[in-house]
């Protein structure tokens, strides 16, 4: 198995996945990305990276991921948008994670990044025991908010 950055000849096999994760987080229906949008935005643009775990020429993992600047100590924090390892018993529990996150931490250092973050799924009691496991805790000081574009209540006056 190797870690690598991933390359615009990964889009299907990047694509697939993503859409197996978009299955288990239950939100497969609204799912809109194709192949031609994640090469645009993944590598033209440069929107996001992708750390992808490969096996004989096969993805068999991802980790998306953004370096954000922070400005009180002027340090990126990278933020996790999705890790994912194929849910075949043949990958799953084989480290595969782990290593994606190994590269992460390894990458983040190289940046004089000083934080990861990243959302997990309250039911998803398998993640967050494996992030645990990294030395990885729940943020109790911070609340996740979101705010739904469609739904804004918006003076249009301004």
């Amino acid at each position: 198995m190797q870690i690598r950055y991933a390359m615009p000849c990964d889009g299907a096999q990047l694509l697939k996945m993503m859409r197996a994760l978009a299955k288990f987080e239950g939100y497969l229906t609204e799912f809109k990305v194709n192949e031609r949008e994640l090469k645009s935005r993944l590598f033209e643009q440069a929107d996001f990276k992708c750390l992808v775990a490969e096996d004989n020429g096969v993805i068999i993992g991802y980790l998306a991921f953004y370096p954000l600047p922070f400005t009180y100590d002027l340090t990126p924090w990278f933020w996790i948008k999705e890790l994912y390892v194929n849910d075949s018993m043949k990958y799953r529990r084989k480290g595969i994670g782990k290593s994606l996150m190994h590269h992460l931490i390894y990458e983040a250092r190289k940046q004089s990044s000083t934080k990861i973050k990243w959302e997990v799924l309250c039911s998803n009691i398998n993640a967050q025991d494996f992030y645990k496991q990294l030395g990885a805790s729940v943020e109790q000081q911070w609340q996740t908010w979101s705010l739904s574009t469609k739904k804004a209540k918006i003076d249009w006056r301004f």
